[in-house]
């Protein structure tokens, strides 16, 4: 009888310590303290990058600043929390955890802030681990340093320096969000010298050569670096659903709509790029094309 009750203690015991498992309960994880984001205008790893301190670069249509009108816009940016030095997901759902950007413009103060609504990352306390994070989220399943981008919804890729915090507490979880652009651009302003009415319908940027690229990967781990195979002949934005009005020309050039073409850094010669232009949505025959050269003139004539 003796044997039994101390098979019986044995037994109990080893039941306690295998589901003694701290890290798996809610009261070991903490809520990661993100920062305000930086965007940096200009970084060492892009001889020409994109500048702008938004989300995303020039979006016209979104920070427009509408009479008395408070607004916000929602940003899709994916944190990628891993084991320190590995492609490990920290915990469940932290290999490209969606997180939301909200950016709140008050017309009062005409002013922007930031907050984060919802999705706020956890980690779990007494970890070391490693942070990448980017933007637009892609709902896609990779590592950090294999991103996949593509060039036909124009969007502004960035990416963020990562972040490695040693040993996560509730005192040390401040996670500061330096972000860059990793594409470059050509920005086209736009307006008109007619009087009357002139609506864009679409801008098209050509490359008689296809070194335009459709898409391909951003290392998060490596300055943004980009992989690709420049395979594109042309990127074209398009407003036909809701054309967009251009304003009228002012001797100072103050008045414009500008539109950018966005995509990786690129050398080109004289003549292999030409913009072209539909401003006619009646009868599709409005159409204007310039070649881009690659000399330019400052004002002063140098």
């Amino acid at each position: 009888m003796k044997r039994e009750y101390y098979i019986l203690i044995l037994a109990l015991l080893a039941l306690t310590a295998c589901s003694d498992k701290p890290n798996d309960e809610p009261s070991d994880l903490v809520s990661l303290d993100l920062l305000t984001p930086v965007i940096v205008a200009e970084s060492d790893s892009r001889s020409k990058p994109i500048e702008g301190t938004f989300f995303p670069y020039l979006n016209t249509t979104t920070y427009s600043k509408l009479p008395n009108t408070d607004y916000y816009v929602d940003h899709s940016i994916s944190f990628y929390i891993c084991e320190k030095r590995t492609f490990i997901p920290h915990i469940n759902g932290s290999n490209n955890r969606l997180t939301y950007l909200r950016n709140y413009y008050s017309y009062r103060s005409d002013s922007y802030s930031f907050s984060w609504p919802s999705g706020t990352p956890q980690a779990r306390i007494g970890h070391e681990i490693d942070i990448y994070a980017y933007y637009p989220r892609v709902n896609e399943t990779f590592d950090p340093d294999s991103v996949p981008f593509t060039t036909q919804q124009q969007y502004d890729w960035m990416w963020a320096d990562p972040v490695t915090i040693n040993n996560v507490s509730t005192e040390n979880k401040t996670v500061p969000l330096k972000f860059h652009h990793a594409m470059t651009c050509i920005e086209v302003r736009l307006s008109t010298r007619y009087t009357s009415s002139i609506d864009l319908v679409y801008a098209r940027i050509d490359d008689i050569k296809s070194k335009l690229t459709e898409g391909g990967t951003m290392d998060l781990t490596d300055k943004g670096k980009l992989t690709y195979i420049p395979n594109k002949k042309h990127i074209t934005l398009s407003h036909a659903s809701v054309p967009v009005r251009l304003p009228v020309h002012k001797a100072d050039n103050s008045s414009y709509r500008s539109f950018c073409f966005i995509m990786p850094e690129k050398e080109f010669e004289a003549g292999d790029l030409r913009l072209w232009f539909t401003y006619d949505k009646q009868t599709g025959n409005g159409r204007a094309d310039f070649i881009i050269p690659t000399t330019k003139k400052n004002k002063n004539g140098a």
